[in-house]
């Protein structure tokens, strides 16, 4: 079952929270590092986090809340950061760019860092650039069941496969009403 937990990342120096997650477990989808590797992973964290965790020496993650509703998670997170406050706004210890809750809002970008962020993912910069099928990460990936044939994209199987990709979509599309009358499945 999915588990959602918000956790709070202290200063190992004198413990004090200087950031605030929240993430979800996939039930039986653990990790090297557990149920709550979000909590213990360092990408994806901002240059803030980096230098507030070198400052103190490193840091120490605490599980603080954990329910299967993700609104009950994005309000006890939001909850925290507001009795914390942040540092960005100098009313708080928290290095946290949003206030919390599902979608990152309260985070604000300037226009400057709205034009390097567009200018990341333009042609050859964008990692994801002339990869297709299973050179691509974000592919999806599909599997005939008899055959073993693999394919790498929903578009390469219809055309193999002589179906139409369109119909393919929906049929592979797990909240779709329509009922997969093929022997392909996403791998």
């Amino acid at each position: 079952m999915k588990t959602y937990y918000v956790y709070i990342h202290r200063r190992k120096d004198n413990n004090r929270p200087f950031y605030i997650g929240c993430a979800t477990n996939q039930g039986t989808k653990n990790t090297s590092r557990g149920k709550y590797s979000r909590a213990y992973d360092v990408i994806l964290r901002r240059p803030r986090w980096f230098e507030v965790r070198e400052e103190a020496g490193g840091l120490c993650v605490e599980i603080f809340f954990e329910t299967t509703s993700h609104e009950k998670a994005y309000a006890m997170e939001k909850k925290i950061v507001d009795l914390y406050g942040r540092e960005k706004f100098n009313n708080g210890l928290l290095v946290n760019e949003c206030k919390g809750g599902i979608g990152a809002p309260g985070q604000f970008n300037s226009e400057k860092t709205k034009r390097k962020k567009s200018i990341t993912k333009l042609g050859h910069l964008n990692p994801q650039y002339g990869k297709h099928g299973f050179e691509s990460s974000v592919g999806k990936h599909v599997m005939n069941t008899v055959t073993k044939a693999k394919y790498g994209s929903i578009m390469e199987a219809a055309r193999q496969e002589g179906l139409r990709a369109v119909m393919l979509y929906q049929y592979l599309d797990s909240k779709s009403p329509l009922k997969n009358h093929t022997n392909l499945v996403r791998i």
